[in-house]
């Protein structure tokens, strides 16, 4: 039975919430959200299945709000604890009051400018709260402010103009040594490109107008960051498993890159060459079949009708 616990110790509702959150939520999520403020301010406990009878609710409506708001960087899980708005997550929380925070920052040229551009992201007035966070992840974190912005900037991007949100990101980073404008920059560099090979291929594929499957996630990451095989590798074994199976298969064109990454092959020219090498005759259009278990008849029968009409 989950606990809940708030720093607050009131009802009183978060402004970030009303401001960022409580508008674009689904009305159950945010009946939710509300319920679990005011056990908080309690120090009650309550089951997903009391909420859910509470509030009218199915009881997966109640895990949905839950990892909605998770989502949303308006709360954690701590075992059986559910603490919400700006819990701790991780790392040193040995924090200032806001009153301490607000003074340090506001004497310090450095911080003050860190302030003035967080407001410019967040696209609204920073609360005591949010200056305490800032402050936070500024002192307790280590970061310099020119970092402090990068994470804003790049939460922003993303439209969480939240700073609590921004904190849930900093914590995750800083506990994987993203911590420094070089390393952040090169972190934001690596994930836009994976980002950029992702809908490359989507679009390639024809799935473009759908988000990936965890799966499909899975082995575009596999050939990106494991076999480093860029688009046009990935291309030419699509060309392979449609000529084979007139159909999208991942797991088929997991077969090819698995056989061309064991033989060292990573680029066009090299696969070319290995085809040719087991079958010249078929090279010159052959559009990336290099397995050897290929089904050369059927091969040609679908070359013959694709260049017959």
């Amino acid at each position: 039975m989950p606990t809940f616990k708030t720093e607050s110790g009131t009802v009183a509702v978060p402004e970030e919430f009303i401001d960022n959150h409580m508008i674009k939520a689904n009305g159950a999520y945010v009946k939710v959200y509300l319920y679990a403020l005011l056990c908080a301010s309690r120090n009650e406990s309550a089951e997903l299945s009391d909420i859910a009878q509470k509030l009218n609710l199915l009881e997966s409506d109640v895990k949905n709000a839950f990892d909605y708001w998770k989502g949303e960087g308006l709360l954690v899980y701590e075992g059986d604890t559910i603490i919400l708005e700006g819990a701790a997550s991780g790392g040193d929380d040995r924090r200032v009051s806001a009153a301490q925070a607000a003074r340090i920052m506001n004497e310090d040229e450095e911080l003050r400018g860190m302030i003035e551009l967080a407001q410019q992201f967040m696209d609204k007035p920073l609360s005591q709260r949010d200056m305490e966070t800032l402050y936070w992840m500024y002192d307790g974190l280590g970061l310099s402010p020119a970092a402090v912005i990068m994470v804003l900037e790049y939460c922003a991007g993303k439209d969480k103009k939240s700073v609590s949100y921004a904190e849930k990101v900093a914590v995750t980073w800083c506990e994987r040594g993203i911590n420094t404008i070089e390393k952040i920059d090169a972190f934001i560099k690596d994930e836009n490109e994976r980002a950029n090979y992702f809908y490359s291929l989507r679009r390639l594929f024809g799935i473009a107008d759908r988000p990936l499957s965890k799966k499909e996630e899975e082995y575009l990451r596999k050939w990106n960051e494991v076999f480093g095989m860029n688009e046009d590798m990935v291309a030419l074994a699509y060309e392979a498993c449609i000529m084979q199976t007139n159909k999208l298969s991942f797991p088929y064109m997991d077969t090819i890159l698995s056989n061309w990454n064991a033989k060292g092959i990573h680029t066009v020219a090299e696969a070319e060459k290995e085809n040719e090498r087991f079958h010249p005759k078929r090279a010159e259009k052959s559009f990336g079949v290099y397995q050897d278990n290929v089904d050369h008849s059927e091969l040609e029968r679908l070359m013959r009708e694709k260049y017959s009409g």
